[in-house]
């Protein structure tokens, strides 16, 4: 006689709405689909600090700039300065559009992206960062919705695409041109 049992299963790590497009705050009416990403955590530098657009800038590991805005309810960054270390949720890429044809410019209504913060700390600031390029298709999975891509310099980069995104449309082989998104946040522990 076989018998199952079974574990409950364990609860998901708390969501973080972050700013969805470029120049669309966090608080904007949900249009579209909704997509939640886990993120990585990172090492930043802090660039500059602008009080008056509550804006902060931070230097990633890589050299690249993050322009974060002050999330709704930030008032201050919470004696950051320039010059410091900070620690930064880098939310998984998604392909946010994929067409056989030029992408048009984004719009307020496309995907809002969230992002899963580690426990016990607090979003400060945040970006999304899109980028728009052309590739060729070289595989395309389905059931995980990811998209094998040859760049234009040969390399390979696979990307998950968002529920938006109809993959039925697509083949192996056909030139695309994809628009990727990138969600920076800057994340203090929640007892500072």
């Amino acid at each position: 006689m076989l018998s199952a049992c079974s574990n409950p299963k364990p609860p998901p790590p708390p969501v973080v709405v972050t700013r969805v497009n470029p120049g669309q705050p966090s608080e904007s009416p949900p249009f579209g689909a909704e997509v939640v990403v886990n993120s990585s955590i990172a090492k930043a530098t802090v660039v500059s600090i602008n009080s008056l657009d509550y804006e902060i800038v931070l230097r990633r590991s890589d050299g690249r700039l993050a322009k974060c805005k002050a999330r709704a309810g930030i008032k201050d960054f919470r004696n950051i300065k320039a010059g410091d270390e900070v620690t930064i949720a880098v939310g998984e890429e998604r392909a946010l559009a994929l067409g056989k044809t030029p992408l048009p410019d984004s719009s307020p209504n496309s995907d809002r992206v969230h992002v899963r913060l580690p426990e016990a700390t607090v979003a400060l600031a945040d970006t999304v960062e899109t980028v728009t390029f052309n590739s060729r298709i070289l595989r395309i999975d389905q059931g995980n919705r990811m998209v094998t891509l040859q760049m234009a310099d040969g390399s390979m980069k696979s990307v998950q695409t968002t529920p938006t995104v109809n993959l039925a449309n697509f083949s192996p082989g056909d030139a695309v041109s994809v628009r990727i998104t990138e969600v920076v946040v800057l994340i203090v522990d929640a007892a500072k």
